[in-house]
């Protein structure tokens, strides 16, 4: 179990980091540039490194993940595994686009705020929730022999 979840953690947190080496910079070619946000000062030595470990992490999470079937034993972990990574991607793309260098004003970073902000947290909570419902009540499910149920089904409470 703790395996799983460790697994689980640092494929959530790698993920973001390895989609915002993916993405890369998306700064205008021009002399004077201005920014919603300035990115770190990150050599590019530097980002190819964080990237490329953030991707490995990512590929052997993934891999531990599968091989020992964590996910196959118990699919309903997918509704929270599958909605943080998406907010992970959309985290490190709206990330790219804040502090992308532009001529004027980042109308783009005014969409991620407005927006992505928002969807996050509601994603976040959801995830959550349903991690907290899966790790208790998840777990009853009904064994009546006389109810002719197969043992996998939700209790009616």
């Amino acid at each position: 179990m703790l395996p799983d979840v460790l697994a689980f953690l640092v494929m959530v947190c790698a993920t973001p980091v390895a989609v915002w080496w993916a993405v890369g910079d998306w700064s205008l070619d021009a002399s004077e540039l201005d920014y919603a946000v300035r990115p770190f000062a990150l050599s590019g030595a530097a980002q190819t490194a964080i990237g490329v470990v953030a991707s490995l992490l990512t590929t052997v999470a993934g891999v531990a993940l599968w091989r020992r079937g964590a996910l196959r034993r118990d699919r309903r972990w997918f509704g929270v595994l599958f909605p943080l990574l998406v907010i992970g991607v959309l985290a490190a793309v709206g990330w790219r686009i804040v502090t992308a260098g532009v001529i004027g004003a980042n109308i783009g970073a005014g969409f991620v705020i407005i927006f992505g902000v928002p969807l996050a947290a509601v994603v976040i909570m959801w995830a959550v929730v349903r991690s907290i419902w899966l790790a208790t009540r998840g777990r009853r499910r009904s064994t009546d022999a006389t109810s002719g149920g197969t043992g996998t089904e939700f209790p009616a409470s």
